[in-house]
């Protein structure tokens, strides 16, 4: 990337934490907040399992339970520009949101955006949505360092939300044979539908020196792909547009990486087994370019060298195992 960009602040509401510590800490504990839903039930009779947000009413439907969550991410995103009150920052708001699908809203982009704009008045300078599912986030974040690279602006909050808890939504997992349960529509392989929102502060290294703050880690390089063999199509997915983002992002990032110095390797969560199969083939495509001089049983050779994301940062305290 031509201009620095530094990840700042965090923001996170999921169903074990209202904001990103508290949502870390419940992770790393192994703490799941799976739990039954009140009224829906599968195709043997019992309820389905949800992990829900405890402290919202299983009423609140549609744009409102997506903004209660999503708002309270953004703000903490943003609170290290807010304190500090510098003025001329030109601050830009990326939301990564659901693809359609049954019990989603019709018109929930563009509502949501009127909405964002009037719950946090003159803040921001632009607002995109990316309505493509799990990696809307990682999408919105490579666009908006290629407008940071252009000086279209100084910061960029990149959000995102997710809310499978709709009737509509549940029964249509069922029938797709992705819920995780005991009846005879549904899948051990499955995954539990839950809820949450985080959001991510983006700042050029100028906006950095100008806010005063410390980074939290450096991004990189970012690489996107689109794969046209899709879950419920009569296609094979061979992780072809996987495999695109990962030559995008290895292709980006800078020699002294390359070199195997210090950094971390992350992607978006990928629960389902039609995604690790995917992903599998992507690593096996972009892996052709490793050195066969080191043993293959290396941990840090594993580390250092395995391609596994879309977006690659640099870790600025301490190297960094690949997460997920």
């Amino acid at each position: 990337m031509t201009v620095p960009v530094h990840i700042v602040a965090l923001g996170a509401s999921t169903p074990v934490g209202r904001d990103a510590l508290a949502s870390a800490a419940a992770v790393r504990a192994g703490i799941t907040g799976f739990t039954e839903h009140p009224y829906m039930v599968d195709t043997a009779g019992e309820p389905m399992r949800v992990a829900m947000a405890p402290w919202l009413d299983i009423d609140c439907e549609g744009q409102e339970r997506f903004e209660a969550l999503l708002f309270p991410a953004i703000e903490q995103a943003l609170a290290p520009v807010v304190a500090a009150a510098v003025p001329g920052i030109r601050v830009a708001l990326a939301i990564g949101l659901p693809a359609a699908r049954p019990g989603l809203p019709a018109d929930l982009e563009p509502r949501l955006r009127a909405s964002v704009a009037t719950t946090f008045p003159n803040m921001f300078s632009a607002i995109a949505t990316f309505p493509i599912g799990h990696a809307g986030g990682l999408v919105g974040m490579h666009a908006a360092c290629r407008k940071m690279g252009d000086g279209a602006f100084d910061a960029c909050v990149i959000a995102g939300v997710e809310s499978y808890l709709a009737p509509e939504a549940l029964e249509w997992l069922e029938e797709n044979d992705q819920l995780h349960g005991a009846g005879p529509l549904n899948n051990a392989w499955g995954f539990i539908p839950g809820e949450g929102a985080g959001a991510a502060l983006l700042l050029t290294g100028e906006a950095v020196q100008r806010i005063g703050v410390a980074p939290l880690t450096q991004v990189l390089s970012v690489g996107k792909g689109f794969e046209q063999n899709r879950i419920k199509t009569e296609t094979v997915c061979l992780g072809e547009g996987l495999t695109a983002a990962f030559r995008e992002g290895l292709a980006g990032l800078p020699s002294c990486h390359a070199e195997g110095r210090d950094g971390a390797v992350v992607r978006p969560l990928r629960p389902a087994t039609w995604r690790g199969r995917a992903r599998s083939s992507a690593r096996s495509r972009s892996a052709c370019w490793r050195p066969r001089s080191e043993p293959r049983s290396s941990r840090t050779y594993r580390r250092k060298l395995t391609p596994s994301i879309n977006s690659m940062v640099k870790n600025h305290s301490s190297p960094s195992e690949a997460s997920s």
